[in-house]
């Protein structure tokens, strides 16, 4: 869009998605399994931040939305993030404390970075990145990909490139606002139909738009055209 409105034709602009190597989602029984080796409630949501701290009102909204959810849900919410900077660990401090603010020290993890990320991805009820900026992370971040192939929900927001995974139904994009993001949080975590239609489409979506063949064949047909 910046392209265009900067006056370069749509024709020489070519539009080439990253590429995954697809996930096998897990079945329930080895989903459970995994809860219990992850140490996470096996009946009871769970939902994955793996976002940045540092940049953007990501990890805040996360936090509020979770704030926001039912208690008697005993729902959890899971940090995955990897320091950056040396400034990781201020931003972590600053967010425990929001933690206490909102009353949910016990429903939230702050993991950090982990080995397992797909383990995690894989047994999340949702995976949630609602942040209004990707500064630092690409703009279209490979763990969202990474949970739609394993037809996980996905949340993000509406503000960053990352909008496009919403494509097709992919993933769900929201308003980068605490009202908005609960809203959409707690309407997915209501419906067990609504995140299995969803992680589906998601997974779909991965197959036919973000596999290596398609990005390959799509450099293919790039370098042909330069080369001709």
């Amino acid at each position: 869009q910046r392209f265009v409105a900067a006056g370069i034709a749509e024709r020489r602009i070519a539009l080439i998605r990253p590429a995954i190597a697809p996930l096998t989602p897990p079945t329930p029984a080895a989903a459970r399994e995994l809860r219990i080796e992850l140490g996470l409630p096996p009946e009871r949501p769970v939902i994955v931040y793996a976002g940045d701290l540092e940049f953007g009102r990501g990890a805040d909204l996360a936090l509020e939305a979770h704030a926001d959810l039912p208690r008697s849900w005993g729902a959890e919410l899971i940090l995955a993030c990897r320091a950056k900077t040396p400034r990781a660990r201020e931003r972590a401090r600053a967010l425990r404390e929001r933690v206490e603010q909102l009353g949910i020290t016990r429903q939230v993890r702050f993991l950090g970075e982990t080995p397992r990320i797909h383990a995690l991805l894989a047994v999340a009820d949702l995976v949630t990145m609602p942040t209004d900026s990707l500064y630092a992370k690409m703009d279209m971040p490979l763990v969202l990909i990474e949970a739609m192939s394993l037809a996980r929900p996905v949340l993000v927001g509406d503000a960053t490139p990352a909008r496009e995974l919403a494509a097709g139904g992919g993933a769900l994009a929201v308003a980068t606002q605490r009202d908005a993001v609960s809203a959409a949080t707690l309407a997915l975590l209501e419906s067990a139909d609504e995140r299995a239609a969803l992680g589906m489409r998601a997974r779909q979506v991965v197959l036919s738009e973000y596999a290596p063949e398609r990005m390959a064949a799509r450099y293919e047909v790039l370098y042909d055209e330069l080369c001709a």
